[in-house]
């Protein structure tokens, strides 16, 4: 209660003269942006839902009801009272400070972090709850179970750049101080002891009602809200050919941050034309990954062209385009071409400027039992295969000099 009365006055300081908990806040947003993958959106899109309104209030309310109906009313009310009054400090500390939020696609302020602070007032005194019913040398348990879902909702609030560190850290300094507080005044007054296995089945159905209910309903939704913003700019085709194609990354910009798969190709225009152009010379796109074609990883002798290609990830998007080039009979590599938005745009004619890379991938099972596909080191094989079947297919303009390899 003490250090967290004192924590947030300092955090809420420190954030708002842009001391040194501002620079971090910078810097990890920043990182973190860098590590974006597809994947982990929808994971930590999922995980900050548990932490919305939309989940926690349908939970407290049912739960607030239930134990009412079974006469704890000191629990139902305690619990209530913690909720309601970290909320309201939670608004008067947001229209108080003014803070913006990281990215200027979403409403409202930023500090303290509201998902992370109501989070741990509803988790966090449901554990307070049970732990007062359990024996001194079990009772670290709700408390590490409540940690166990409130450090990923936490978490998902700054890998998706919803709020600064100092957010998050307000918002649990705020959850913990009305969680210790109210705790210490229903624990300091007599109330009868509480169903605990039935409280937890009606928290558990509520919870997994609630979020199944939100996750159907606003996954989508909020995936796109907190999608990766490609900044689009325009460029002529004359200035991109003549030299503004050299300002696009020279590598995939990928979560393990190794510059060892060079962008060789970029393609002005339709994907659309791209995608016919290859099909008409045999070139064919890849099936999803499902449990069927993911068999093929565990076989001793996979055959390749049924073996699923993983995504790859270029600041924090998979690639738009993926097509595989026909095999020759006997051919242990595959020939594919990615490509991702590069965020120009052809000012002659308003279409996108896509980078990307033509590749050749080879059986990896350097892993037991397990086999993938990898990208060989050779990226200028590839590339000659994609560009001449380009230049066969007619219309097309390409510029040897550059690195990459069409215009």
């Amino acid at each position: 209660f003490f250090i967290t009365l004192w924590a947030l006055p300092v955090i809420a300081t420190q954030a708002m003269n842009s001391q040194l908990l501002g620079g971090i806040d910078t810097y990890l947003f920043h990182t973190l942006q860098q590590l974006r993958t597809p994947w982990a959106d929808a994971a930590m899109v999922f995980f900050s839902g548990l932490g919305s309104q939309r989940v926690l209030l349908p939970l407290l309310a049912g739960s607030v009801a239930w134990l009412l109906w079974r006469h704890r009313t000191k629990a139902a009310l305690h619990w209530l009272a913690a909720y309601v009054c970290a909320g309201l400090l939670t608004w008067i500390l947001k229209v108080t400070t003014r803070i913006e939020q990281p990215l200027a696609s979403l409403d409202g302020y930023a500090f303290p972090s509201a998902h992370t602070g109501m989070s741990v007032v509803a988790y966090g005194f449901l554990a307070l709850l049970i732990a007062r019913e359990l024996p001194l040398s079990r009772r670290w348990l709700p408390y590490l179970s409540a940690g166990l879902l409130i450090t990923p909702i936490a978490l998902s609030r700054l890998y998706l750049g919803a709020h600064w560190l100092s957010d998050v850290l307000a918002g649990l300094s705020l959850g913990i101080f009305w969680v210790a507080l109210i705790g210490i005044a229903y624990d300091r007054h007599p109330a009868p002891r509480l169903p605990v296995i039935r409280l937890l089945l009606v928290v558990g159905s509520l919870l997994l009602l609630a979020g199944g209910w939100h996750a159907r309903q606003h996954l989508a939704q909020d995936l796109a809200l907190y999608a990766v913003r490609v900044q689009t700019t325009t460029i002529t085709r004359t200035d991109w050919l003549q030299g503004g194609w050299e300002a696009l990354p020279v590598y995939r910009n990928d979560l393990e941050g190794r510059h060892h798969q060079p962008m060789n190709f970029q393609w002005g225009g339709s994907l659309d034309t791209l995608r016919g152009m290859l099909a008409k010379r045999g070139w064919r796109t890849t099936a999803a990954i499902d449990p069927v074609s993911a068999m093929n990883w565990l076989a001793p002798e996979p055959v390749l062209d049924d073996m699923p290609v993983l995504p790859e990830v270029h600041d924090g998007q998979h690639q738009a385009l993926l097509m595989i080039a026909p095999r020759q009979t006997g051919e242990a590599l595959l020939t594919v071409v990615r490509l991702w938005p590069s965020g120009r745009l052809l000012a002659d004619s308003d279409q996108p400027i896509w980078l990307g890379k033509a590749a050749l991938l080879y059986v990896e099972d350097g892993v037991p039992l397990l086999k993938y596909l990898r990208s060989a080191q050779d990226h200028t094989t590839p590339l000659k295969t994609l560009t001449s079947v380009l230049q066969q297919s007619g219309g097309i303009e390409t510029r040897p000099a550059m690195r990459t390899g069409l215009a």
